[in-house]
């Protein structure tokens, strides 16, 4: 990969910011546990807008999803994907990223009932023409699996239905109790955990039963505590506003308002954190013999496959990511009283070093043509978005 396009994509990487809190109760949903028979039949996509939940009851968790870039499981479907939760009934923290441990779980229940349907709106260039595959909204963004050991048949964890976004303004709070804390959501530069929803995120403060200090930047920590209870009811409605240009003209991904910023968490202690997680939970491999090599491909296949949805995904969330960061310096630079926009600046800044870092973890080396090929229609396309920034 061209080390120099990937200094100047970091030099320009930048993020959102949130406002103050309150919210109201979202319309009643059935919160009992979406068990569901195997096999379920699932409706086929009509078009590259709909989408429809799959089946996961009965998968093992191994064979669900791929492990991305930001550390938790996702999805692909269509241009698009969903993030997936591991929720063990104990609170054991599931790590997405160790194969061994995830084969060692059977999914008991889901939040999100198979052939529920997902739409895909996409974001368009500056003439009004579609991307492909760059989606600016979804109403689904995230479904909850509940998991058990192979073979236990114990009771499913308890699974609430989160109501489905009707538009990018609206959200409604995620269920966290039952769930490890390592499973809430991503460390931010602010010093606190954060949860994304759509274009915004909300802030977590962590209360120990213990009063012990929880550091939200040590994952090892998080693992080892569970979600009791929480301050905000799920269901509980997010409304966001979306920041304007000079010509009063709404940004499509530019959140400058919403009513609910943070959500307290109360947490115990798990009675087994899962951890050591992901490459550091066994030894280093062996090197292998060259006469070995024969045995290679499938798995190189089945890895590749798996390494080119998840950077594709990541370079999908990378381009809307840029142009965020165009929209808001063109609005910047036209703004008359930029010094009212300084605490926007520092939130993208925050972000921005969370984009780099996932940046960094990319084995530059191990790009397929194909992915090579994607990147640099991605990188010219935002070099074309970064020219606005001059006019």
């Amino acid at each position: 990969m061209n080390k120099n396009i990937v200094a100047l994509a970091l030099t320009a990487s930048l993020a959102l910011s949130v406002a103050a809190c309150s919210g109201n109760t979202a319309p009643a949903v059935d919160d009992a546990p979406q068990e569901q028979p195997a096999g379920t039949s699932i409706t086929q996509s009509p078009d590259k807008y709909t989408w429809y939940i799959k089946d996961y009851v009965g998968m093992n968790a191994a064979s669900v999803g791929y492990e991305a870039i930001d550390g938790f499981r996702h999805d692909a479907y269509g241009s698009g994907n969903i993030k997936l939760i591991f929720v063990a009934a104990d609170g054991t923290y599931v790590d997405p990223g160790n194969d061994d441990q995830l084969k060692e779980h059977v999914v008991t229940g889901q939040n999100v009932k198979p052939n529920t349907e997902m739409k895909y709106e996409y974001e368009v260039d500056s003439d009004g023409e579609e991307y492909d595959n760059l989606i600016n909204f979804q109403t689904i963004d995230e479904v909850v699996l509940s998991v058990d050991k192979v073979g236990a048949n114990g009771p499913a964890a308890e699974l609430t239905e989160i109501a489905s976004s009707p538009d990018k303004y609206t959200h409604y709070i995620r269920d966290y109790v039952g769930r490890n804390l390592a499973e809430c959501g991503y460390y931010s530069l602010s010093g606190k955990l954060a949860d994304a929803y759509g274009h915004g995120y909300i802030f977590f403060d962590i209360v120990a039963d213990d009063g012990s200090f929880v550091d939200p930047e040590d994952e090892a920590q998080l693992a080892g505590y569970m979600v009791v209870a929480q301050s905000v009811e799920p269901n509980t409605e997010i409304q966001m506003t979306y920041a304007t240009d000079s010509n009063g003209e709404e940004y499509s991904n530019l959140v400058n308002g919403q009513n609910i910023e943070a959500v307290t968490l109360n947490v115990t202690k798990a009675p087994d954190s899962g951890y050591p997680i992901g490459d550091d939970s066994g030894d280093e491999p062996e090197a292998s013999d060259d006469a070995d090599s024969e045995t290679a491909p499938a798995h190189d296949a089945e890895s590749e496959s798996a390494s080119s949805t998840d950077f594709r995904a990541f370079l999908d969330t990378y381009e809307d990511f840029m142009n965020e960061y165009v929209d808001f310096m063109v609005s910047y630079k036209d703004s008359g009283d930029t010094a009212s926009m300084l605490a926007e600046y520092s939130d993208m800044m925050a972000r921005y070093a969370d984009m780099a870092e996932q940046l960094e973890d990319i084995d530059e080396d191990s790009l397929s043509a194909d992915d090579y090929a994607y990147y640099m229609e991605v990188m010219g396309r935002v070099t074309a978005r970064m020219a606005e920034i001059g006019q």
